[in-house]
């Protein structure tokens, strides 16, 4: 689970009419209303390749509007 306006890893320990009792990844309780729950899931990855990690990028050949357009 996780809570929309938070970061972190949450286990639902609870569940009432209005709130779930989660418990995050330190072992702190808290309820939580149901409107601000999404169900997340882990995204598993294999093999990630990290592609012109290296590289330096260079902006100078960018070009800006020399006039201001209304």
């Amino acid at each position: 689970m996780s809570i929309l306006n938070e970061t972190g890893s949450y286990k639902v320990i609870g569940i009432e009419s209005t709130h779930l009792v989660l418990e995050d990844e330190y072992g702190f309780d808290r309820n939580v209303p149901l409107a601000m729950i999404a169900k997340s899931k882990p995204v598993i990855t294999r093999n990630v390749v990290l592609k012109d990690h290296d590289k330096a990028v260079s902006y100078t050949h960018l070009t800006l509007p020399t006039k201001r357009i209304v």
